[in-house]
């Protein structure tokens, strides 16, 4: 009779070695799903951070090759922001085009001491990620410049 009683008891406590043994599954499938899911989130936002960034970069670039053409008289437009004849320029971009925008670019341009600043701000029309990055070209020699992001 004792044999039987042992048994049963046995019986009793596998089920609840089994139930825990479950719960402690869940919650660690649980905790594999929320992380998984947490390093995904993060991942997007870094690419849309990184895709600010090339967007501000591309409207230096813009703005740069811009100011390096000649104008009709032959003289570079960047001189026009340095000899004083232009104070500021301002304009805003949907880039890549206007047809399959990504996002706006504000572009602008003014001579800041020695310095023809160029300073640009790309905003993503999806996640509204932001960046900012400022490009300084010396106004005496146009090979001399710097970066700076904000």
């Amino acid at each position: 009779m004792a044999f039987k009683r042992k048994a049963q008891n046995e019986k009793g406590f596998a089920l609840i070695a089994v139930l825990i043994v479950m719960v402690a599954l869940s919650i660690l499938f649980l905790g594999v799903i929320n992380l998984t899911n947490s390093n995904s989130k993060q991942l997007d936002m870094q690419e849309d951070h990184m895709r600010a960034y090339y967007l501000s970069k591309s409207g230096i670039d813009i703005a740069y090759a811009a100011l390096m053409m000649n104008d009709k008289n032959g003289v570079q437009n960047i001189r026009g922001i340095i000899d004083g004849k232009t104070a500021k320029l301002e304009s805003t971009l949907d880039l890549p085009n206007t047809t399959n925008s990504v996002g706006k670019v504000t572009i602008n341009v003014k001579l800041v001491d020695q310095e023809v600043r160029i300073s640009s701000f790309a905003e993503l029309d999806k996640s509204k990620s932001t960046a900012t990055l400022v490009l300084y070209v010396h106004k005496d020699d146009f090979n001399k410049t710097r970066w700076e992001r904000e």
